[in-house]
């Protein structure tokens, strides 16, 4: 992983929130164990005592929004903000991969749970680290032939409305990309997001690398 030089300028933004938004359907338990074997080495990577990364974490706060799809009785696993990395790794250690019914998942209200989150104003930097290898439903961002709602999401929630929600937090919103199915999705939501959505190959890198990346671009662009 290259080195990174972090400004010295907007102190706030070393203050950061960082929210895992994960698809736990059954397909993802490979992915779900490395989030949470992954968390340590983040942490101890950003903090400030590694002078490589220049302390770009003053504060790393942590959570994860877990999330199936309409059909699952336990649809959403939550973990509020935790300044403890333990408490992150026993919460995900917790989480079983399972439900999912139809290919697509219920994106729109993983992405709704995070948005509820006590976002602190006191933090600079706000993060959405999107891992997931089902798009949402709706043919609109997909190509699969089997979707329950093909027509779109069935509360009638759209990317614009959510992608707004995302830009008035000033939450930046990255993408951990695991196959090609995700990549229409992405494409629509990134027409609502304004710009084109930071996506990072897990399959080619670890996921490590790729949510320090991603940390170290939205604290660099608010510096």
């Amino acid at each position: 992983m290259e080195e990174k030089q972090i400004p010295k300028q907007n102190e706030s933004a070393r203050n950061i929130e960082l929210c895992f938004l994960l698809d736990v359907t059954g397909s993802m338990q490979p992915h779900i164990d490395e989030c949470r074997d992954s968390i340590k080495q983040i942490v101890e990577i950003l903090k400030p005592n590694k002078t490589k990364y220049a302390g770009i974490a003053k504060l790393l706060r942590l959570s994860l929004i877990g999330y199936r799809d309409h059909c699952d009785e336990k649809q959403f696993e939550i973990l509020n903000f935790t300044e403890s990395p333990e408490e992150f790794r026993e919460f995900v250690s917790a989480v079983p991969a399972d439900g999912g019914g139809d290919q697509p998942e219920d994106v729109f209200g993983g992405i709704e749970k995070a948005l509820e989150l006590p976002w602190s104003s006191q933090c600079g930097t706000k993060v959405i680290f999107h891992i997931a290898d089902a798009p949402c439903h709706g043919k609109k961002y997909h190509n699969i032939r089997c979707d329950d709602y093909p027509n779109g999401d069935p509360k009638e929630r759209t990317e614009t409305n959510l992608f707004r929600m995302i830009k008035e937090k000033d939450i930046d919103y990255h993408f951990g990309r695991i196959g090609t199915t995700t990549d229409k999705m992405i494409r629509v939501f990134s027409e609502a997001y304004g710009k084109e959505i930071k996506q990072y190959d897990i399959k080619k890198i670890t996921m490590t690398e790729s949510v320090i990346s991603a940390v170290c671009h939205s604290v660099t662009v608010r510096r």
